[in-house]
């Protein structure tokens, strides 16, 4: 992950590492790494006083961020050497856009299933289809998107913390604020699949906590469409979630 930052062709950077009191021995390779480290990117390792997960990560890393620009990189993952430029100059072709959303490939460079394809348009706008693509067809991360960091704060776009899936929720508040999106269809993030992590594992309180992050999430979105209205894409995310809490259910 880190090897694949300093390899950007683009490399006026801030990388900002969370220091979540995991129990392996990764900080330690991660300062290992900074000290031998000889180039023009900003390291800043932040650290929590004990382990919070990944939405307090990613929040703590929005908190200390001080560029334009953010980009969430899951440390488990990598990205291609042209990332960040091409996302960046997608983002100055589209200076309307609120972020731009490159494409997925697998640790083989290959296109994957949460690829998304070339029926989805390089530039989005206006609210149905807004919520159409990233509700509906892309799939909801909140890694490989290059975001403006002022519209994240300024709408209080911060993830929901102890939960799981907090992708899925984010990106539904997301699209409620979101005027319009660029989509970059090259492939520029690496996804790697993990066996035994806690989207994956079978171990009861893993799938507890699934469910019951599920079954916060519908409640969420039921409140909010009570409150803001919706649309089919919408109801149909809602309903997936409940489906998923459902499945989640019967397999405890």
């Amino acid at each position: 992950c880190l090897t694949s930052i300093c390899a950007q062709t683009y490399q006026d950077l801030e990388c900002i590492l969370v220091d979540d009191k995991g129990t392996d021995d990764s900080m330690q390779k991660i300062t290992r790494f900074i000290q031998s480290y000889n180039g023009t990117i900003c390291f800043k390792i932040v650290v929590h006083s004990q382990n919070k997960g990944l939405s307090c990560a990613r929040n703590t890393g929005l908190k200390n961020a001080t560029r334009k620009y953010v980009y969430f990189l899951d440390s488990d993952d990598s990205i291609t050497p042209d990332c960040i430029e091409q996302l960046l100059n997608l983002m100055r072709q589209y200076p309307e856009a609120d972020f731009v959303q490159g494409n997925i490939l697998d640790e083989d460079s290959c296109y994957c299933k949460y690829s998304f394809h070339e029926n989805v348009p390089e530039f989005v706008e206006g609210k149905e289809q807004i919520s159409k693509y990233m509700l509906d067809v892309v799939t909801s991360s909140a890694w490989n998107r290059l975001l403006k960091r002022n519209f994240i704060i300024q709408n209080n776009l911060y993830f929901k913390e102890r939960i799981a899936h907090e992708d899925m929720h984010w990106v539904y508040f997301l699209s409620q604020k979101v005027k319009a999106v660029a989509y970059c269809h090259k492939g520029t993030y690496l996804y790697s699949t993990v066996d035994g992590s806690i989207m994956t594992s079978k171990n009861k309180s893993s799938m507890i906590h699934r469910y019951s992050s599920r079954l916060s999430a519908s409640a969420d979105y039921m409140h909010d469409m009570k409150l803001n209205g919706s649309d089919i894409y919408r109801r149909r995310y809602a309903c997936v979630n409940l489906t998923s809490c459902v499945v989640e259910l019967m397999n405890l």
